[in-house]
């Protein structure tokens, strides 16, 4: 049996795997371009990015990726 899983990278090196379906293939925490805030970096499996900001740390990013990720997903899927 298949499994879909996408990798949650973090910036200490290590690497997550969780079991969310086939739509993203990697979702991580990284710092925002301009400022000192944290954004959280979105690959698609088609290929599209996007990125979500506003975050004040890198614990607050990588908190909402634990914690509302996978509400996000879900009604990001509902609106389809």
């Amino acid at each position: 049996m298949e499994k879909d899983y996408f990798i949650l990278k973090r910036t200490d090196g290590e690497a997550s795997y969780m079991s969310w379906g086939r739509e993203i293939t990697s979702l991580e925490a990284v710092p925002a371009q301009a400022g000192d805030g944290w954004r959280i970096f979105i690959q698609w499996a088609s290929g599209r990015t996007q990125y979500i900001n506003g975050f004040e740390s890198l614990e607050d990013a990588e908190n909402w990726i634990a914690t509302k990720a996978q509400d996000w997903l879900s009604a990001v899927n509902a609106q389809l």
